[in-house]
């Protein structure tokens, strides 16, 4: 279905008439971030664009403020065309999002600082792509490396074929989308395959590269080349997941 503000505006009715509830919403709008066709969106609709990304920020504790049901309110009426779009970090008075359907202690109000909001979007954009560059090379030398050494004839090549393949399924979890590994089932398999990927990172840096390199520049850059972006991917992981590591929160 083509993303239009008529889908989103009903996203929105969806969690404040409590039919839908704020994770399910924020599963859908990251789906809708990390999908192809979501750069042109934010290209031909820059409010659009930034409703969704409000809707995924409503499951995040890493953002200076989180949307309380009265901003996404507010959002909904910028969609519909009855109130002239701004962002809410810019507004000077609470006043000028008052009535807007949702019953809200002002003191309460949390406005999403934009500047913040791009910044930790932008560096978290580029971890993702860190992962998929680690998650890419780890996959095509494990399945060259399979095929090579666990070639028929091989000594041994059923036991390194299996070894090998616990490579290869890590690297096809870290190169899946969030949106998908972060679903019920998925999520819990993927939690001991990317913290396995962690271990072994660090394992290898501190146990194989000292005894293959004498420099001890080329041992950090190496160390660092595996070490960070496995762990940044264990992380990402949970991010993706919106588990909170501070009390605060959306309505109900």
């Amino acid at each position: 279905m083509e993303l239009n503000r008529d889908f989103i505006i009903q996203k929105i009715d969806e969690l404040l008439e409590g039919r839908s509830d704020r994770n399910t919403i924020y599963r859908w709008a990251l789906g809708v971030a990390v999908a192809e066709d979501f750069a042109q969106v934010c290209k031909k609709d820059p409010v659009a664009a930034q409703v969704v990304q409000a809707l995924i920020d409503i499951n995040h504790n890493d953002v200076q403020s989180i949307p309380t049901l009265k901003a996404l309110a507010y959002y909904r009426l910028c969609l519909k065309g009855e109130r002239e779009y701004r962002p809410l970090g810019k507004l000077t008075n609470l006043d000028d999002i008052q009535s807007v359907g949702i019953e809200e202690d002002e003191g309460r109000l949390d406005v999403i600082e934009e500047s913040v909001k791009t910044f930790v979007n932008r560096f978290s954009r580029g971890l993702r792509i860190l992962t998929l560059v680690f998650g890419s090379i780890v996959l095509v030398v494990s399945v060259i490396f399979v095929m090579v050494v666990a070639a028929p004839g091989r000594p041994d090549r059923i036991k390194t074929a299996f070894k090998t393949f616990v490579f290869i399924l890590y690297g096809v979890f870290v190169i899946l989308p969030p949106s998908l590994i972060t679903q019920d089932r998925l999520f819990f398999l993927a939690v001991p395959i990317l913290l396995f990927g962690m271990i072994v990172s660090w394992y290898y840096s501190f146990n194989m590269i000292p005894g293959m390199f004498s420099g001890i520049i080329v041992q950090v850059f190496l160390s660092a080349i595996i070490i960070i972006p496995a762990t940044v991917a264990f992380i990402l992981l949970f991010r993706a997941k919106g588990f909170k590591l501070r009390g605060k929160q959306i309505d109900s």
